[in-house]
């Protein structure tokens, strides 16, 4: 309501085609309490699980890089390791790098989404 002294026009819609008379907010807010200590522990491990997310990237880059080195190398022997010492080795490699892999992928599932860093902030998990 507008009073005496005040010189306000009533308020109009954004177009000033329709008086408003009356508005009526439905604005609610969720206010989260934490302690600074609490707040890092809970960053550090959404740190590290986003850090989960790539680290695929390294075993899958060396498996690559290994399964070249069989289809283009010819083995000889150096630093006084036969041919078939290397050819061993890098079959070693190659399944170190893909074990490495498998395990990064299965780690790949447990990363936090956004709504699962804020349940944590909220105590709700």
């Amino acid at each position: 309501m507008l009073s005496v002294n005040d010189n306000r026009q009533p308020r109009r819609s954004k177009f000033n085609s329709v008086n408003v008379q009356e508005v009526h907010s439905n604005v609610e807010q969720e206010v989260i309490e934490i302690t600074t200590d609490k707040l890092k522990i809970i960053l550090i491990e959404h740190l590290d699980s986003l850090l989960k997310g790539s680290s695929w990237q390294t075993p899958l880059s060396i498996l690559i890089t290994v399964l070249i080195v069989f289809c283009t190398a010819n083995f000889q022997p150096f630093l006084t390791l036969s041919a078939d010492s290397w050819k061993a080795i890098f079959v070693l490699l190659g399944i170190g790098s893909a074990i490495w892999l498998l395990y990064a992928l299965s780690q790949m599932k447990k990363k936090q989404s956004v709504d699962d860093f804020l349940d944590r902030v909220k105590n709700k998990t």
